[in-house]
């Protein structure tokens, strides 16, 4: 991380200590590759596209293997999306574990061409982030790969479940 680094330092998410800090990192496609998110399933009509953008039940599931996994101890989760409105999402997720964890998200203008060297070298930043649930898109797939998280989680394989898909394997390196 110290050969590829910005030239003037870049803002980053403020982690309060004692808290096992978590990326996470969602990409909906919105914006760059789909009008809204309720395009969504057309994006996503191949089991490649899949993994690079997942469905949001594949983020709700690994939220919750790290709540189960960390029982006991606080998480801070700061979300990282190429979404117009993250807290539309932050609220879904936080709604789907009934309020058992509050997930951060950045301020002022949000979208698929804000934020993208902070958030790139952010979700890269092993000393800023303990852990990474990331899709398998290139740019999250070279953040994490800069870093050298405790833990990180990404799909590895999806199937179709009454028609729609579903990841149904992921990868957790630790």
């Amino acid at each position: 991380l110290k050969m590829i680094c910005p030239l003037k330092p870049l803002a980053r998410p403020d982690i309060p200590e004692g808290k096992i800090s978590v990326a996470l990192n969602i990409r909906t496609g919105t914006g760059f590759d789909i009008p809204t998110l309720a395009d969504l399933p057309k994006l996503t009509a191949c089991p490649l596209e899949q993994l690079k953008v997942p469905p949001l039940s594949y983020y709700t599931q690994q939220l919750k293997l790290l709540v189960k996994r960390f029982a006991g101890q606080e998480l801070y989760i700061y979300m990282f999306t190429d979404h117009s409105n993250p807290r539309e999402l932050a609220d879904y997720f936080e709604r789907e574990l009934d309020n058992s964890i509050v997930i951060h998200t950045p301020q002022g203008v949000c979208g698929h061409n804000q934020h993208v060297l902070e958030d790139f070298f952010a979700i890269a930043d092993a000393e800023c982030f303990d852990c990474i649930i990331r899709p398998d898109s290139n740019f999250s797939m070279m953040a994490s790969r800069l870093g050298n998280h405790q833990l990180q989680i990404s799909p590895w394989h999806c199937s179709t479940i009454d028609g729609e898909y579903v990841i149904d394997q992921i990868c957790m390196n630790n």
